[in-house]
C-alpha cells in the first residue's frame, strides 16, 4: 500500500476514525465489520465512504502508528477492533506475518519466472525472514 500524504479532507476522515475506535470499537468484544463500520460513520455525521477508502484510511493509521500504544486489528471473521492487548497484538502481527510469507511463497515462482526467465525458486531465498 502507497502512504503518502493524505489531503484535508482525507485527514478529517482519520481523526473522525480514530474517534470511533476509541469510544466504540476499543476490544475483541466490540469488534466491528466493515459494513456496520461503513453505516455507523454515515449514520452518525462522519461523511460516507467507500470499503476502500476505509481500508485506506486503516492503513494511514497503522502505518503512521497513530493510535499507539494501541492499534487496530481485525480478523476477517469477526471485524476490526482497537486493542491494547499485549496478547492480541501478538497474535495479530504473528497473522499477519504468516499471511505475508503465505503471500511470498505462491508468487515466488511467478516472480522468478517472470523477472529472471527462470522456472524454478532460487534455493537461496525461502521466506521473507
Amino acid at each position: 500500500m502507497k502512504h503518502t500524504t493524505l489531503d484535508t479532507q482525507k485527514l478529517n476522515q482519520v481523526q473522525d476514525l480514530m474517534s470511533v475506535f476509541k469510544d466504540r470499537y476499543s476490544g475483541k468484544a466490540k469488534a466491528v465489520k466493515t459494513a456496520d463500520l461503513l453505516f455507523h460513520l454515515k449514520a452518525s455525521g462522519k461523511g460516507i465512504i467507500s470499503p476502500q477508502t476505509l481500508r485506506e484510511l486503516l492503513g494511514y493509521i497503522r502505518h503512521n502508528d497513530l493510535l499507539s500504544p494501541g492499534f487496530i486489528v481485525s480478523n476477517v471473521n469477526i471485524g476490526y477492533w482497537l486493542s491494547f492487548e499485549k496478547e492480541e497484538l501478538s497474535g495479530y502481527l504473528d497473522q499477519e506475518l504468516n499471511r505475508m510469507s503465505n503471500q511470498f511463497q505462491n508468487l515466488q515462482l511467478l516472480h522468478q519466472r517472470t523477472k529472471y526467465g527462470q522456472k524454478t525458486a532460487l534455493k537461496t531465498q525461502q521466506s521473507l525472514f
